[in-house]
C-alpha cells in the first residue's frame, strides 16, 4: 500500500472517524462493513462492528465459509469485498460503508456523505440469532460458485430459493461479447452479480468504472440495481467470461425471504435475548463457531452445534431466554493445574544446595478423576 494512501487513512481515523460513526448514527453496536478496504483490519481501526479480520486465530471453516460465499480471502484473513445483499441480511450488516471515488448501484439508502466514505442503510437486517429449519444441520459448503452456496443455505433454512443464474457463454452472441466489452442485459427491478472463476483478474471496469483487485473482489463483481432495464458492460483484459456466471434476483424475493426469517428472531442484548418460537427448528446465529461459546436456553447449558462453520442451537416452539457467553476453551483447567502445582510447592518446599526451593521425584496432578 503505498505511503500516501496510509498517510490519508491515518488523517481520516484521527479527524473523521468520529463523523463516521457518530453523525451517521453507528452508535448502537450495529454491524457495518466496508465494501472497498484498502486495509486488512480496516473496520477494527475505524471502531466498526464488523464482519472483516486478519488475524493467525481464524480458523479453516470460517475461512471456507467466507471464500465460498464468495467473500475475498487470503492467508489469515478475509474482508467484506465480494458482499451481497443476501449476505448483509443473513450476517445483520445494518450499514456499508464505500469510499466515495466510487458509488454503489444498490436498493439501499445512501445516509451520509463523508470526506473520504458515503454510507448505506440496508433496510433489511436480521437480529443476532433467528430461527430456521433444522435442516440446515445437512447443509454443507459442496457448490461450485457462491450462488449455488446461496442458494443451497437458503433451502435449508426454508426450502427458499434467490438467484437465477445463467452462464455468461451461452447468452446470445450480441449481448455476449463484443471485443474486450461484454454486455448483459438485466431487467428492471433485477439486482446482478457477476462470478468470474479462476484467477481473479487485476482490474475490470463496469459500465466504464475501474475497480481494482487490491480493495476489491474482482471475481465476484456486484453489477449494481435499477429500477430501469439496462444494459451493464463488462470490461477486461487477459481473462475471457465465456465462464463466469451471472446471477439476478428481484427485490420482492428479498422481501419475502427476509419477512419470513424475521418473524423468530432473538436480539441479543449483553450476552441476553428472547425469542417467541413458532415451531421447533434451529436458531441459528449470524457468528462464527467456536468451541470457547456456551449458550444457555431457558437457564440450562445446551449443545452448540457447528453449522459449516456458524453457530446455531436447538430449540423447541414457544418462549426461550437466551443467554450467550465465552470462556477461553481450557483456561479453567489450565488456571486449576497452575494452582494446584502452586500448592504443592508451597506445602512441600526443601532446600537445595543453591538455597532454592525444589520439589523432588514426579509431581501428579489429578482433577476429576483424571491424571496430568
Amino acid at each position: 500500500m503505498a505511503g500516501k494512501d496510509t498517510e490519508t487513512l491515518l488523517a481520516y481515523t484521527r479527524q473523521h472517524s468520529s463523523s463516521l460513526c457518530g453523525s451517521a448514527g453507528i452508535q448502537d453496536g450495529s454491524r457495518a462493513a466496508i465494501v472497498n478496504p484498502i486495509l486488512r483490519n480496516e473496520e477494527l481501526l475505524f471502531g466498526l462492528n464488523g464482519v472483516s479480520i486478519f488475524s493467525s486465530t481464524n480458523t479453516d471453516a470460517m475461512q471456507l465459509w467466507m471464500e465460498k460465499m464468495g467473500f475475498e480471502t487470503g492467508k489469515n484473513r478475509f474482508q467484506y469485498a465480494g458482499a451481497t445483499e443476501l449476505m448483509d441480511m443473513l450476517l445483520g450488516i445494518r450499514y456499508l460503508a464505500c469510499r466515495n471515488t466510487i458509488g454503489l448501484d444498490t436498493p439501499y439508502k445512501k445516509i451520509y456523505s463523508g470526506e473520504y466514505f458515503d454510507l448505506y442503510r440496508n433496510p433489511r437486517v436480521l437480529a443476532g440469532g433467528y430461527l430456521v429449519d433444522s435442516s440446515i444441520q445437512d447443509f454443507r459448503l459442496k457448490e461450485k460458485n457462491p450462488f449455488e452456496v446461496q442458494n443451497n443455505l437458503l433451502r435449508h433454512m426454508g426450502g427458499f430459493v434467490l438467484y437465477q443464474t445463467v452462464k455468461v457463454g451461452t447468452l446470445p452472441k450480441q449481448t455476449a461479447t463484443a471485443g474486450n466489452i461484454f454486455k448483459l442485459r438485466l431487467k428492471g427491478g433485477q439486482h446482478g452479480y457477476l462470478w468470474i472463476p479462476g484467477t481473479e483478474p487485476s482490474a475490470v471496469s463496469i459500465n466504464g468504472r475501474i475497480q481494482k483487485y487490491n480493495n476489491w473482489n474482482n471475481n465476484f463483481l456486484d453489477l449494481g440495481y435499477s429500477e430501469k432495464d439496462r444494459i451493464v458492460e463488462v470490461g477486461m483484459t487477459g481473462h475471457s467470461l465465456g465462464n463466469a456466471v451471472l446471477g439476478t434476483f428481484e427485490q420482492s424475493q428479498m422481501d419475502s425471504i427476509y419477512r419470513k426469517l424475521s418473524q423468530n428472531e432473538v436480539r441479543i442484548r449483553n450476552g441476553r435475548g428472547s425469542i417467541q418460537a413458532d415451531r421447533a427448528g434451529i436458531l441459528f446465529f449470524g457468528s462464527f463457531y467456536d468451541n470457547g461459546i456456551h449458550v444457555e436456553v431457558d437457564g440450562r447449558e445446551v449443545k452448540t452445534l457447528n453449522l459449516e462453520g456458524i453457530l446455531g442451537v436447538g430449540v423447541d416452539a414457544g418462549k426461550h431466554e437466551v443467554k450467550i457467553s465465552y470462556e477461553t476453551p481450557g483456561l479453567k483447567t489450565g488456571a486449576a493445574v497452575t494452582l494446584l502445582c502452586i500448592g504443592v510447592l508451597l506445602a512441600h518446599p526443601i532446600r537445595s544446595r543453591r538455597g532454592i526451593s525444589a520439589i523432588p521425584g514426579r509431581i501428579r496432578v489429578q482433577i476429576k478423576g483424571r491424571k496430568l
